[in-house]
């Protein structure tokens, strides 16, 4: 089917905001934390998060966020909302693109709390594809808004802008209904591709983020006289006690057992060093 341009110039602000909700389905951001204890860190490494995972931890506003989009969308095509079509894409615009930056900030602050009892957690975020894809398409909404708030002419784009989607004219709604039923199967494929993608990813990473986030509780010293205790690197750090892959706070907690016994003189400053490397390299 041949789509004419004016047809898309008339329905630019809907197609942008489809574009928005395909970016919910890309890799969002990445979270990384880093754990301190008693002087030594470890970093959990890289976490992706896509979009729509950001819109159910980031509570009320990631729910806003996704709101401000529908509210946009239903004022182009429902007769009761168009007489508040330029406050509503105008007001909607704006809220989402502010809590674009601010829900993935707090998701950080949540993972910054998990931070006492001698431990310290401290999130870094880096910005991915779907984020830059929804920041360009806010950008694009806002510009829109200005055009129709203020009622700007004098070129093409303008004026079809100004013009939006007349909701009276039945060929219009027709031709809106035929283009909108072929670019929602296209987008369902590639969607349902895209979910199937990073379903698995999205949990796995949650869980991973969890446990690098939660507290460390410092083990109790053991008193053991140094003279009636002879060092033995063979039974001081039994094989089975090395944790697995994959869990720091375990790794932290068998680091601060060997802290604790180098200074109680049952280990050597070399034995120490060369027990914590192992450890280490398990996270």
């Amino acid at each position: 089917m041949k789509v004419n341009k004016e047809f898309i110039l008339k329905n630019l602000m809907t197609i942008i905001c489809g574009i928005t909700i395909i970016a919910l389905f890309f890799p969002f951001i990445g979270v990384s934390a880093d754990v301190g204890v008693g002087g030594f860190s470890a970093n959990t490494g890289d976490v992706t998060f896509i979009g729509y995972t950001i819109i159910s931890e980031g509570g009320f506003l990631g729910i806003l966020m996704e709101l401000c989009i529908t509210l946009i969308i239903l004022s182009a095509y429902l007769p009761q909302l168009k007489p508040y079509r330029k406050i509503a894409c105008a007001a909607s615009s704006v809220i989402g693109f502010i809590c674009l930056f601010i829900v993935p900030n707090l998701i950080a602050k949540s993972i910054n709390s998990e931070s006492g009892g001698g431990v310290e957690v401290k999130a870094h975020i880096s910005y991915k594809f779907g984020f830059w894809l929804m920041l360009i398409c806010y950008v694009a909404l806002i510009a829109m808004s200005v055009i129709q708030f203020f009622g700007l002419k004098g070129n093409k784009v303008f004026d079809a802008i100004n013009q939006g989607n007349d909701v009276e004219d039945g060929s219009s709604t027709a031709n809106f209904k035929e283009t909108a039923q072929n670019l929602i199967g296209n987008a369902a494929n590639a969607v349902g591709s895209l979910k199937d993608k990073f379903a698995n990813s999205t949990a796995q990473n949650t869980a991973v983020t969890q446990t690098a986030a939660t507290s460390v509780q410092p083990q109790p010293v053991q008193t053991i006289p140094v003279q009636t205790v002879q060092p033995h690197p063979a039974q001081t750090v039994p094989v089975q006690q090395i944790p697995q892959k994959g869990n720091p706070e375990e790794t932290m907690k068998h680091i601060k057992e060997l802290f604790e016994m180098k200074e109680a003189g049952i280990l050597t400053e070399e034995e120490f060093n060369e027990k914590k490397q192992e450890f280490l390299k398990k996270i």
